[in-house]
């Protein structure tokens, strides 16, 4: 899908509130949209909508899903040129949000702002007509994954009733609460191995919204097991070093800007001021994945995007993405996605 280039200069904030329930027009509305110019897919598992964007106040996608009544995923991958004011209101929503990379003052009118940091998941719900001023700021990378449900499917998930669940628990599920709830957790390598995974999955066909509903669901699945395990809650390990975490996020844009040469361990390591062990252990803490995959991942989804965007040949794509021979490439995008390159493009064409 090609990107919608936008004008340069931060929109006024709209008058419209988001609420679940109108990605479509809202997004539109806020970045001066055609409802028609989204991609959208139907199956009878639920649809997905994206709109990939390209200019100096937002570069990167938006794509929302709907799968059934009471269970919706919100994925965001890219970065604003301006700082923006969203205002949101949850309604009877749980949210379940999870992020490789954000910075984002949440505020409830009228009251103090929350300032969100990565990575790390957590838990947002708030009373029933309040409205939320979210302010992503200029130049940050956002890359998180949001899953929302109702109370009934947390009840079904865990199989206790409201009145058996712990105490954080019953306070988010509460019908009528007066304050907004809020609390932040430390993500682990599985959590963050699946929302790593449903950010950077290419959605081109109807299959994939079954497969990113079971995404969502694990991930709302293993974040309840946490909160109904006090022990393994209290056990977790704390967000790593400032200075380490620095060093981890030059690594990771390192292997960004230059996956297609395909560099080594030790050429990253030492590029980000890093040991090997502390690259290896660090960036897979991190971002749920090792280097390798991480390197292989992006290699991969630019395959893709070229198998269906460009006339060059698989031949010319496995060189330019950094696979050393064409049956390497075969195996590694049959491996990702089902299929080999030469059959993904004879069925997209």
């Amino acid at each position: 899908m090609s990107k919608r280039n936008l004008p340069s200069t931060p929109p006024p904030m709209p008058d419209e509130v988001f609420t679940w329930e109108n990605f479509s027009s809202y997004i539109a509305g806020f970045f001066g949209l055609d409802e028609d110019e989204f991609f959208h897919l139907e199956s009878s598992i639920g649809s997905h909508c994206r709109i990939n964007l390209e200019s100096d106040l937002f570069s990167g996608s938006y794509a929302f899903y709907e799968f059934r009544d009471d269970l919706r995923m919100l994925v965001i991958d890219g970065q604003f040129g301006h700082p923006v004011e969203m205002r949101i209101t949850d309604g009877d929503w749980i949210r379940f949000n999870f992020a490789l990379s954000i910075t984002l003052d949440m505020g409830v009118v009228g009251a103090n702002a929350v300032n969100l940091e990565s990575p790390s998941w957590r838990i947002v719900d708030h009373p029933p007509g309040t409205v939320v001023v979210e302010t992503p700021p200029a130049g940050a990378e956002e890359r998180w994954v949001t899953v929302i449900c109702k109370n009934a499917l947390i009840e079904r998930i865990t199989g206790r009733s409201k009145d058996d669940l712990p105490e954080f628990l019953r306070t988010v599920t509460a019908e009528q609460h007066q304050s907004s709830v809020y609390r932040d957790f430390h993500i682990r390598s599985r959590l963050l191995a699946i929302t790593s995974d449903i950010i950077t999955t290419p959605v081109e066909s109807p299959i994939y919204i079954p497969y990113m509903e079971a995404r969502a669901t694990e991930l709302l699945c293993l974040a309840l097991d946490e909160l109904l395990d006090p022990i393994s809650l209290s056990s977790a390990p704390t967000v790593e070093d400032p200075v380490e975490r620095g060093k981890l996020e030059a690594a990771h844009a390192y292997i960004r800007d230059n996956y297609r040469s395909s560099p080594t361990i030790v050429e990253i390591a030492r590029h980000a001021g890093l040991n090997r062990n502390s690259l290896y252990y660090g960036f897979k803490r991190r971002w749920g994945v090792n280097v390798s995959e991480f390197l292989q991942s992006l290699k991969l989804e630019e395959a893709h995007r070229l198998l269906l965007q460009s006339p060059h040949s698989v031949n010319e794509i496995a060189e330019m993405v950094g696979f050393k021979h064409q049956s390497n490439l075969t195996t590694a995008f049959r491996k990702k996605y089902g299929l080999t390159p030469s059959r993904l493009r004879r069925e997209t064409r």
